[in-house]
Order: C-alpha cells, then sequence, then structure tokens
C-alpha cells in the first residue's frame, strides 16, 4: 500500500478502507492478496484435508472487503469433494499467540 497507493499508508486497514471507497489501486492490491491467500489456503487444503480452516491476526479485521473473494477463488481451486471445508474468521483478537500459551503451557505440566 505504501509502495503503489500512498507512502503514508501505515497499515493493510487503510488499503482495506480504500478498496471499500473503490480506489482502483486498493482493489488491485486486494485482489492480489485474495489470489495469493486462496493459492496457499488451496495448497494447505489439498495437503492436509481440514474440516475447517480457522484465519485470523489484524489483518482480518479487513474480511468484510476481500473474504467473499477469498472464499470464491480458493473454492474453485479444490476438488468438489473438498468444497464443504469451512472457512472461518478466529474469535479471539491474538489466536496464535492465545494458541502459543496454551501449548508452552502444555509442556510445562509434563
Amino acid at each position: 500500500g505504501k509502495e503503489r497507493i500512498d507512502a503514508s499508508i501505515q497499515h493493510a486497514g487503510e488499503v482495506f478502507e480504500r478498496a471499500a471507497q473503490h480506489h482502483e489501486e486498493a482493489l488491485k492490491i486486494v485482489d492480489e492478496m485474495t489470489d495469493d491467500l486462496s493459492n496457499l489456503l488451496s495448497a494447505i487444503s489439498l495437503v492436509i484435508d481440514p474440516d475447517v480452516i480457522v484465519l485470523g491476526g489484524g489483518v482480518m479485521k479487513g474480511a468484510d472487503v476481500f473474504m467473499p473473494a477469498l472464499q470464491e477463488k480458493w473454492r474453485g481451486k479444490l476438488f468438489e469433494a473438498m468444497r464443504d471445508v469451512e472457512l472461518v474468521l478466529a474469535k479471539l483478537d491474538e489466536p496464535g499467540i492465545v494458541g502459543a500459551a496454551m501449548y508452552a503451557m502444555t509442556w510445562a505440566e509434563k
């Protein structure tokens, strides 16, 4: 966003806000991001065949802008039998940190 739109952009949310306002370059960035993320998620899906994929992190605050396109692109890259896999947003603000802490706690108990 800084390189392609404005050097004053501080975080992805600003790119998503501009995309929601139909800013052409922001829309291109979001389209590229959903292409890349759908490639990653489809590769993971094809390898591990999950029941659900939970997405988290700060960038998910812009999910209202990109999630429909992401889901469509991702499902289009899966075998038909896998298209019932759920793609959901994490309910915790920092699920990675919470998960890492819980994992460490399980080792501490042993």
